[in-house]
């Protein structure tokens, strides 16, 4: 797993890690600020399809993982992204398609 550290128009500081879970599922891992002002780390899980990822609504894993502070400097997005439990976020993505779904 690869993080990259971007500094994007639109969230400012974003932090992205992406994960291959297996069965062509991707975990996606976005550390911004979001319209609330707080940073905020989001999970969701997305099927790739050649060069795109393909994630279906109400149906495929998304949580939020983590809220920090309000100022989202670079190591203030880089600090909360490095600690989210990746291990607890895989295993919920992959428990969550378990069963079927």
């Amino acid at each position: 797993m690869e993080t990259r550290l971007y500094k994007s128009k639109t969230t400012g500081w974003t932090a992205r890690a992406e994960i291959e879970l297996g069965q062509g599922r991707v975990l996606s891992i976005v550390t911004c600020k979001r319209n609330g002002g707080a940073i905020v780390s989001h999970a969701s899980v997305a099927k790739r399809d050649g060069a795109f990822l393909q994630h279906v609504i109400f149906q495929d894993y998304s949580a939020r993982v983590a809220v920090g502070g309000k100022r989202a400097t670079e190591n203030a997005v880089f600090d909360l992204h490095k600690s989210i439990d990746l291990d607890s976020v895989i295993k919920a993505a992959s428990a969550h398609y378990e069963g079927g779904r």
